[in-house]
């Protein structure tokens, strides 16, 4: 009898085991992509995707439309902006030991799908989760932000000219972009504090005329490199008043010519 409580117990463990197994495989494949989330409307270009990635034994791989995305170091091959392959090109795969979360490139308009899959030995596990890309953003002024519910009129983004979002019902979903808006105390104080969970930072706004941002382009660039250029977020230039291409402000800056 004693033998035969301990099979039964082995059993039992066995079972439970595999048990639970299956119930974590299976909650996987329905739940493994965390962002984007389903059905959700994102802005057009590097877009991020959070996943699951803590089962032991496994190596993760993102595809974006049923195709695998390629790297050249740390940059996406753009192939919508016609980017090619090169024999350095790779894909990326992750273990649970690694941090799941990636990145991949996408401006069509349109209904996209993530999918990852989880591969051990003779096992691949797969998980879908759709979502759409839109060009469409706003420049939310406080006195709009509790008007406009920005869902309805189907944006993916927008911006206030500050490093806080309002996070009213109006703007619920919507990703807000952050702006280091000028070089002033309060402005470098924000930054300090940044808190968001957008992959974009703008740079300062209409810094070439006295009545907005007001800075000379030296300023700029070492108050750049001092608050900005350190995040690990994708920089966008400062946005001067006159047009991009016959800005002075804007090409000395890029140019880092400070003579």
């Amino acid at each position: 009898s004693l033998v035969i409580a301990m099979a039964l117990t082995i059993s039992g463990i066995t079972y439970s085991t595999v048990a639970k197994a299956d119930e974590s495989e299976g909650s996987w494949k329905t739940d493994a992509v965390k962002v984007p989330s389903e059905g959700q409307l994102v802005g057009a270009g590097y877009i991020d995707v959070e996943f699951d990635n803590s089962m032991e034994g496994y190596t993760y791989t993102v595809y974006l439309d049923g195709k695998p995305v390629y790297w050249n170091g740390n940059d996406i091959v753009r192939e919508e902006l016609g980017e090619k392959k090169t024999d350095d090109s790779v894909t990326k795969t992750f273990t649970s030991s690694d941090e799941g979360k990636t990145e991949v490139y996408a401006t069509t308009v349109s209904k996209h799908e993530i999918t990852v899959k989880a591969k051990k030995d003779n096992v691949e596990l797969t998980s879908v989760r759709n979502f759409y890309v839109s060009k469409k953003g706003l420049a939310l002024g406080g006195d709009m932000s509790d008007k406009i519910k920005l869902s309805k009129l189907n944006c993916s983004w927008y911006y206030n000219w500050s490093t806080e979002a309002f996070n009213t019902t109006l703007d619920e979903g919507v990703q807000h972009i952050p702006m280091m808006w000028g070089s002033s105390d309060d402005n470098k104080e924000a930054m300090k504090n940044l808190v968001t969970t957008s992959n974009y930072i703008l740079g300062f706004n209409e810094p070439d005329i006295e009545t907005q941002a007001n800075i000379e382009f030296f300023e700029a660039s070492s108050v750049w490199d001092e608050y900005i250029k350190p995040l690990n977020m994708r920089k966008v230039s400062p946005a001067p008043a006159a047009p991009g291409g016959d800005s002075v402000w804007l090409k000395r800056f890029m140019k880092g010519d400070y003579i």
